[in-house]
């Protein structure tokens, strides 16, 4: 029974793979390819995007939905990208993401010392996941992210920590590694870190000649303008928002993104006496996920998770997370697909908001159980 299952989930990984490579080359649509090609042209795409922030893909400068709202070192390594036709580059940054998820799968499974048949279940399971061939199909950066995410958390040296730096260009993901280094006092990490974001930035500034202040809030400036309110996003931010949308209140947008904050400094704080670095990471990647605004896609965030709970079957903890992860690596999406035709529904968003919420209640007692007990926590496989 157990080798038709993963004979199942492998035939499905490799029709999921095809399915992201064939819908890659006629969609990419969130691959950041017009900005990078706007600011070689001499142009802050920032800028242009707010000036005509109500009508800025008119002029075919910007496309699809290539908004601009990454961190400006990203735009600087695309530069052999841009370079390139859209079709071209398009392909080529397919091939990049299979790399790239060829790389975080190794490490994950080499530095965590999984069997034989644990790797056979883990490989497949993340390649067949909706979110992953989602990523594909919409030429996502986040396992660009990701895997510069990840590192210090299994290596040490100072290369690493520079390297790390490169996920604080999606701020919405590498802002729990900033935090992680500042609460846990690591400050030459965390200074190593800033490296990237710091050369990207300078580079972008000495490009375009533009005003050194308005550059730095710009990304965030273009974030405010381009989100949506989806019902197909269910974090705690975007469900706050949804809520309180009839309240034009300063000091209700002050109240909501210091909630936000301190929510995240209390549970990354609260993760810094886990010694598994699998699972600290796992636990910052669902905290990420809870707090921060994000699509679907992002879920390839919860892979993991999903490692820590194949190893730890036999912990009740981990069952629970298996299940609510596995809904959201299928189940979530196919029923958005069956039900509401892919443009989701708003109770069906609050719905998912509960089982995300459960799912990092999950795991909070998780790391409480560690703390209480990390003898009982050790002696269980963590």
């Amino acid at each position: 029974m157990k080798k038709i299952l993963i004979i199942f989930i492998i035939i499905l990984s490799c029709l999921n793979i095809s399915r992201g490579v064939i819908l890659s080359q006629k969609n990419s649509s969130d691959f950041q390819w017009s900005p990078s090609k706007l600011f070689f042209s001499g142009q802050n795409h920032y800028e242009y995007i707010i000036q005509n922030k109500d009508d800025y893909k008119k002029e075919g400068k910007i496309i699809l939905t290539q908004n601009g709202e990454y961190a400006h070192g990203l735009y600087v390594i695309f530069y052999p990208l841009q370079k390139l036709s859209f079709e071209s580059a398009k392909f080529y940054w397919l091939i990049f993401n299979l790399i790239l998820i060829s790389i975080i799968l190794i490490i994950l499974v080499k530095k965590n010392n999984l069997t034989i048949n644990q790797t056979i279940l883990y490989i497949p399971l993340c390649l067949s996941s909706i979110p992953f061939s989602s990523h594909l199909k919409l030429g996502q950066q986040t396992l660009f992210m990701l895997l510069f995410f990840i590192l210090p958390f299994f290596y040490k040296g100072k290369i690493f920590s520079i390297l790390s730096g490169l996920s604080y260009f999606k701020y919405n993901i590498g802002y729990a590694l900033f935090l992680r280094f500042l609460i846990k006092k690591e400050y030459l990490h965390l200074t190593l870190s800033l490296i990237p974001i710091c050369i990207g930035f300078l580079f972008y500034f000495f490009y375009v000649e533009t005003n050194f202040v308005s550059l730095i809030f710009q990304p965030f400036k273009i974030a405010s303008i381009v989100t949506t309110d989806s019902v197909l996003k269910f974090d705690l931010f975007t469900i706050l928002s949804r809520i309180f949308q009839n309240i034009d209140s300063n000091f209700f947008l002050i109240f909501k993104y210091l909630f936000i904050v301190l929510l995240n400094i209390f549970f990354i704080h609260y993760s810094k006496e886990i010694k598994n670095n699998l699972y600290n990471l796992s636990f910052i990647s669902v905290v990420i996920l809870y707090c921060s605004p994000h699509w679907s896609h992002d879920h390839i965030l919860l892979f993991p998770l999903l490692l820590f709970s194949i190893k730890n079957i036999s912990n009740i903890y981990s069952k629970i997370n298996l299940v609510l992860i596995l809904y959201f690596l299928f189940i979530n999406k196919i029923i958005d697909f069956v039900f509401f035709d892919r443009v989701g529904n708003i109770n069906f968003s609050y719905f998912n908001f509960i089982i995300l919420t459960a799912l990092i209640l999950n795991n909070f007692l998780l790391t409480k159980l560690n703390k209480k007990n990390p003898q009982k926590f050790l002696s269980e496989g963590f």
